[in-house]
């Protein structure tokens, strides 16, 4: 099903498999948040890598938030682009609650303050030469 053609279908099964994650989807969540042609179905599938390896995750959603801006035409369509979504999805891998707080139920809201979007990839940076540390 992530290979539907339907982009509604593959973004709803992105969304699946952020809230229950299967390990073998894992590749295919990778290569449809760096290449569908989508924007929708790539920000549900970088909300999925949350919940993914860190070490294969980290670079493409660090990737994601510096290049992939793309919104609807439409300006009514208020989907957030891919980059927006990265962050969201590397703030909740890394625990750090500082561009979601995540809340019980699974809802989300806006931390006070202003999102440092730079002390996140900092963070995530950081996060991935530990992992790669520990992979030698």
């Amino acid at each position: 099903m992530l290979s539907d053609p339907a982009w509604e279908v593959r973004e709803l099964i992105c969304e699946t498999l952020h809230s229950s994650p299967l390990a073998n989807c894992e590749d295919r969540l990778l290569e449809l948040a760096q290449r569908d042609d989508s924007f929708v179905v790539r920000g549900r599938a970088a909300k999925a890598l949350a919940r993914c390896s860190r070490v294969r995750a980290i670079p493409v959603l660090l990737a994601m938030m510096e290049s992939d801006h793309e919104v609807d035409s439409d300006p009514d369509v208020l989907i957030p682009p891919p980059s927006s979504v990265a962050a969201s999805a590397l703030d909740e891998l890394l625990h750090t609650n500082w561009v979601e707080t995540r809340l019980p139920g699974g809802t989300a809201t806006f931390p006070p303050g202003i999102i440092d979007l730079d002390r996140l990839k900092e963070q995530a940076i950081l996060e991935l030469d530990r992992l790669r540390r520990l992979e030698r």
